[in-house]
């Protein structure tokens, strides 16, 4: 009866073991699951911040411009000088402030710097060259096919943040599933045995 009470014992010890190893693997695959969802809310706070960082630079992008044309505007008031400083402090300003924000190469950043200067410029030409009409014919349309640029570049850094963002959720989820196998076989071969 004590041989059979101490195998019972060795039994029900060898089970409570294969049962806490399961819980274990299954307190892991759980654990691996709620980080995972945390991962994934915190990559789509992530791309939210940087949308939010586009849309508040590309907005205070367009207000600068807009102050700049009403002080160009200025000009039929007859502040020929108040139109020409305040509307070249205006653009550097927004040229230096498209270089900070915009992500990628040294050439894309000189472009969005170069449309930003290059709206006003050409504004400012229509207003003050009146004689030949083709200058009004140029230049006007010049005006607003940067403007159409500058947003398409503000589009373009959207699809970047989301291209980017999809490329690093796909490695993230590689290297986690990796992991977690890599992890489980280590626990089973570690997993010590009862005599």
């Amino acid at each position: 009866a004590a041989a059979k009470a101490e195998g019972g014992a060795a039994v029900s010890a060898e089970e409570d073991e294969e049962e806490g190893g399961m819980s274990h693997n299954k307190q892991a695959e759980v654990g691996a699951r709620h980080l995972a969802v945390f991962h994934e809310k915190e990559r789509e706070w992530d791309v939210l911040g940087r949308f939010a960082f586009i849309f508040g630079a590309m907005g205070a992008s367009h207000l600068l411009q807009a102050y700049g044309y009403f002080s160009a505007a200025k000009y039929y008031n007859g502040d020929d000088w108040a139109s020409w400083v305040v509307q070249l402090l205006v653009v550097l300003v927004d040229a230096i402030f498209a270089c900070v924000y915009i992500n990628g190469s040294i050439w894309v950043q000189i472009l969005g710097a170069s449309l930003t200067v290059c709206a006003p410029l050409a504004c400012t030409l229509a207003i003050r060259i009146r004689d030949p009409v083709w200058v009004d014919a140029v230049f006007i349309p010049t005006c607003f096919l940067c403007h159409f640029l500058w947003n398409v570049l503000g589009m373009w850094q959207l699809f970047a943040i989301v291209r980017k963002s999809d490329q690093e959720i796909t490695t993230k989820e590689g290297l986690t599933s990796r992991n977690f196998t890599e992890a489980a076989s280590v626990r089973r071969k570690t997993k010590p045995r009862s005599p």
